[in-house]
């Protein structure tokens, strides 16, 4: 489990699963949430839940059995663990790892989903005093923060491309080629899997976009960028970057979470 913070060298931590009661979080969330089948696929096979203190984006594999009910199974175990109480970002990879388990052991008693797989990416609150937030992901559905009109990378997709521009391949290069999407980790296929999980600071009028393959793949980060500055209801933002990536083609499910961080105080919004 890679867990990076302020520093840019990731340290590798474990982390019980131990249930242990949850302080309050010091960051209040408000949220927008938006899914579409696209104007491709016959059925939408992402999962997204929305919690009072965080929520979970997955995306079902295409091109393998029963990839909405990996993404489903996945989605419920993480979000009821964020609904549970998570105390630390070592406690939100373990989740993770915990829904590839899930996923897995479902897949070996029930031929007929063998080698189902999702990707999944979760945002929660962490408590204590300051205000901080865990990102983890598995896969290549994407987290990003928004904050005073730029656009941050909180994820690290696991394909090839970014495999090969992690070895120092040209990023242009690296994305033109076949296999760029392939993914290098997903959730269910193996009995473990590899999870990143990303801590920020964050301040009142930070902006968290959770996001399938659906949207990234069909609309720029400069497009991304001026949606979120422009739509300040998270619910409006969502919808409209659902429907900007079916303007733009549509070839995959699109599933979009908009997750502001609000003033000290404020209520939240699901």
């Amino acid at each position: 489990m890679n867990i990076t913070n302020s520093s840019p060298t990731p340290r590798t931590e474990t982390a019980s699963t131990e249930a242990r009661p949850s302080a309050a979080p010091a960051v209040t969330l408000r949220f927008g949430a938006h899914t579409d089948v696209g104007r491709v696929r016959a059925a939408n096979e992402d999962s997204h839940r929305v919690c009072t203190n965080g929520a979970v984006v997955c995306d079902g594999l295409g091109g393998h059995n029963c990839g909405e009910i990996a993404s489903d199974i996945a989605s419920s175990v993480i979000a009821d663990a964020i609904t549970a109480g998570i105390e630390s970002p070592e406690d939100l990879g373990s989740v993770i790892q915990r829904a590839n388990t899930a996923v897995h052991e479902n897949a070996k008693t029930n031929p007929s989903r063998k080698e189902m797989g999702t990707t999944a990416v979760a945002l929660v609150a962490l408590p204590g005093d300051v205000p901080r937030v865990a990102v983890a992901n598995c896969g290549d559905s994407r987290a990003f923060l928004y904050r005073t009109g730029d656009l941050i990378a909180a994820s690290v997709p696991h394909n090839v491309a970014q495999r090969l521009i992690d070895n120092g391949m040209d990023p242009a290069e690296a994305h033109a080629r076949w296999d760029a999407h392939m993914l290098t980790d997903a959730i269910g296929l193996l009995p473990e899997v590899r999870v990143d999980v990303t801590v920020v600071k964050v301040e009142p009028g930070d902006r968290f976009l959770l996001a399938t393959d659906g949207l990234t793949d069909m609309v720029n980060d400069e497009d991304i960028a001026e949606a979120l500055w422009r739509h300040r209801d998270p619910q409006v933002c969502a919808e409209h970057l659902v429907a900007l990536a079916n303007e733009r083609g549509g070839t995959d499910n699109i599933t979009v979470v908009i997750a502001d961080v609000a003033p000290a105080g404020a209520g939240t919004m699901a």
